[in-house]
């Protein structure tokens, strides 16, 4: 039986990473980033909110003669 589990709750915001790294020469060998759905439409939803925080600081700021 397969079983799954959200992880996203744990993440914040941040991709699930692994890598696999050579022991005599210290490099990484490989390096994955594994980014879900629900991720990336929940960044997208804080970038949007940002954006439009901004704008509307830089509204004020010209309203108020600053910029």
């Amino acid at each position: 039986m397969v079983q799954q589990y959200d992880m996203i709750q744990h993440l914040d915001g941040q991709p699930l990473q692994s890598m696999i790294k050579h022991k005599p020469s210290g490099r990484f060998l490989f390096h994955m980033v594994y980014w879900n759905r629900k991720q990336i439409r929940e960044t997208e939803r804080i970038s949007a909110l940002y954006a439009e925080a901004d704008a509307a600081a830089l509204a004020a700021a010209r309203a108020a003669g600053k910029a």
